[in-house]
């Protein structure tokens, strides 16, 4: 399923000492900081409805055989209620979990089976050999990887597709 995730973590700095050598061979330490987490929690997001609005390109507009295509996934409220009920359930995440003065607190989205990039073949012809990843393989080893690289930019089409899921929360949730 689609969520939302609250993500918080609450850590602290410590220092540590690191012994070396100079090139006299004199021994020294000098001390670091080193982030450690103390704490870690997310939460999903409960919502009642989702509706998709991903809008797809025509890939037979692109006259390329094949498409480099990236993804962006971004979500939206349907309603103001929506969007309070959203940001509330947000404060309460963030207030419950605020153990310390070294607090970080970060939201992303998830969609299962979300990639960032692909490529996507446009017609029904047969794949030709130097598309195969073997040959690609075998071209970054001798060619090196910039110049397959750019042949292969120069014979795909470059399409964008952003999902979009528009959420509704119809009752009100209190965590």
């Amino acid at each position: 399923m689609n969520h939302p995730v609250f993500k918080t973590f609450t850590n602290s700095h410590i220092r540590i000492p690191r012994h070396y050598r100079d090139s006299r061979g004199n021994r020294h330490s000098r001390r670091r900081q080193v982030r450690v987490d103390t704490h870690c929690a997310s939460k999903y997001l409960r919502y009642s409805q989702c509706w998709d609005f991903t809008k797809y390109p025509c890939a037979a507009d692109c006259g390329a055989e094949f498409a480099r295509v990236k993804f962006v996934k971004e979500y939206s409220f349907k309603d103001d209620w929506s969007k309070t009920q959203y940001e509330r359930q947000k404060s309460n995440f963030i207030e419950f979990n605020n153990r310390d003065e070294y607090y970080d607190f970060n939201e992303f989205y998830t969609l299962a089976g979300f990639r960032d990039v692909m490529t996507v073949k446009l017609t029904e012809e047969d794949t030709p050999t130097c598309m195969h990843p073997c040959c690609c393989c075998l071209a970054c080893m001798f060619l090196g990887c910039m110049c397959y690289t750019h042949w292969f930019h120069s014979r795909t089409a470059k399409l964008y597709v952003v999902s979009l899921k528009v959420l509704q929360i119809t009752e009100e949730i209190s965590g």
